[in-house]
């Protein structure tokens, strides 16, 4: 397992690879976990694994350097799985699907995972490869860390020696910078008691999408639009010209995800507003538009503000 079945590219890239093969989410990297387990014990390391699937692969330093102090590398095993919308992808089954232009490799449709799966391939290929000296390694392998840092809070630590542990997750575009930082975030649940009635009034359906979204930590700085914010800003807008009931909101897939679309369904009180409201709506979308062009150029006010037929 130490030799590269593609020499014609580095194995650390072999390596994403095998990972984007197997489905790895958040709560079922079971599989992937597995695949590490089987490969620190076929390469001959004491691998150990705790009740969280968290995995401890050791790798003794080389010659040389059995007096230098052992370091413990941690990536995590789990990827946020957003596929665009209208994309039907399992992300429990189906390993991602690659494309490669210009010497960029993505994923067809759906998110890439390499926050953290190049930590993890990064691993895997110091504990593959045998040409560099090193003291003695702890690779740690968590889980559940973009729903938490669940598997990190619930690791089994007794088993590691080491006391300085470089965490591979900075999230850097250029393996010449190591980032010291953290990134953190509030779980809240609101809750609000609704006052329920009759459907009745004419129907309208908003809808906003295109957004270019992004990781919720890493984009935060690029001045991209919200999709749940900007749905509220239009029906804030439309509620201080003429009146309406809420029928229906949504928006956004994951809590570390700047969302690219959101929909609305709302009841206007009168019949005759139809107009209005549709009026209001496509001019803030025009001015969003205008608003978003540098940063979230596929945004548009049509079709995803739009009139729909009998709810």
């Amino acid at each position: 397992m130490s030799t590269n079945c593609n020499p014609n590219e580095p194995l650390c890239l072999t390596n994403f690879r095998k990972i984007c093969s197997i489905p790895h989410g958040s709560f079922h990297e079971a599989a992937l976990i597995d695949y590490l387990e089987e490969l620190g014990k076929g390469l001959g390391y004491e691998t150990i694994r705790d009740a969280s699937d968290n995995l401890i692969i050791k790798k003794p330093a080389s010659p040389g350097c059995e007096g230098k102090p052992a370091v413990i590398l941690q990536g995590h095993t789990d990827m946020v799985c957003v596929a665009e919308p209208g994309l039907d992808f399992d992300f429990l089954t189906q390993p991602l699907s690659l494309i490669e232009k210009d010497g960029i490799l993505k994923a067809n449709g759906t998110t890439l995972g390499a926050d953290d799966g190049t930590a993890v391939a990064h691993m895997m290929t110091l504990l593959m490869e045998n040409d560099y000296a090193h003291p003695a390694l702890e690779c740690l392998f968590t889980t559940k860390e973009e729903v938490g840092l669940l598997g990190a809070i619930d690791l089994d630590a007794s088993p590691l020696t080491g006391k300085n542990l470089i965490a591979m997750d900075s999230g850097y575009e250029t393996d010449a910078v190591t980032t010291v930082s953290c990134a953190g975030a509030w779980i809240m649940d609101l809750k609000r008691k609704s006052e329920w009635t009759l459907f009745s009034g004419c129907p309208l359906s908003l809808k906003i999408g295109g957004l270019a979204g992004g990781h919720s930590a890493l984009a935060i700085d690029k001045e991209r639009g919200n999709a749940i914010k900007l749905m509220a800003r239009v029906l804030h807008d439309i509620g201080r010209k003429l009146p309406f009931h809420i029928v229906s909101i949504s928006g956004g897939v994951k809590m570390n995800s700047i969302p690219t679309d959101a929909e609305a369904v709302i009841a206007l009180e009168r019949a005759e507003d139809l107009d209005k409201a549709l009026a209001a709506a496509s001019a803030l979308g025009e001015a969003i538009s205008s608003e978003l062009s540098g940063s979230d150029p596929g945004f548009r006010s049509q079709p995803y503000l739009c009139a729909i037929g009998d709810y």
